[in-house]
């Protein structure tokens, strides 16, 4: 990942991403990872992405930190309707150019990607915000 690829990716995100969140885009120390943090929008993304896939105590305790790190292997369990097809954009963008060709054998990974994708809603520290 460099900075050229993340501008490409960032061109990408502005068309798939809402103009009314708001969102930054990084790379990582390493330069092996795309970093996009959402920081706010109307809806509470949250809340949705805990409330699909989790028991009660641990989505009470999500949503009283106020951030989750997005799963980029099975966020599209956590969404639906609009906010689908949102994630599916964004995680199109954030995979753009990339390719994943990892060899798993038990807990063994080979690590064999083009980059890795992060994405956060909220960050430690900073609890994502509803706005209205």
């Amino acid at each position: 990942m460099n900075q050229e690829k993340k501008s490409e990716i960032n061109k990408l995100l502005k068309l798939a991403i809402p103009k009314d969140w708001k969102w930054s885009l990084a790379v990582d120390d390493h330069h092996s990872t795309i970093v996009l943090n959402i920081y706010s929008a109307p809806v509470d993304l949250v809340t949705e992405y805990v409330s699909k896939k989790y028991e009660e105590d641990t989505k009470q305790d999500l949503m009283r930190a106020g951030y989750v790190n997005v799963n980029p292997y099975s966020w599209y369990e956590h969404f639906d309707g609009e906010l689908l097809k949102t994630f599916e954009k964004i995680f199109s963008a954030l995979n753009l150019n990339n390719y994943d060709r990892n060899y798993l054998q038990g807990d063994y990974s080979d690590g064999d990607v083009g980059h890795y994708v992060d994405v956060n809603i909220g960050k430690f520290g900073k609890r994502f915000e509803v706005t209205k």
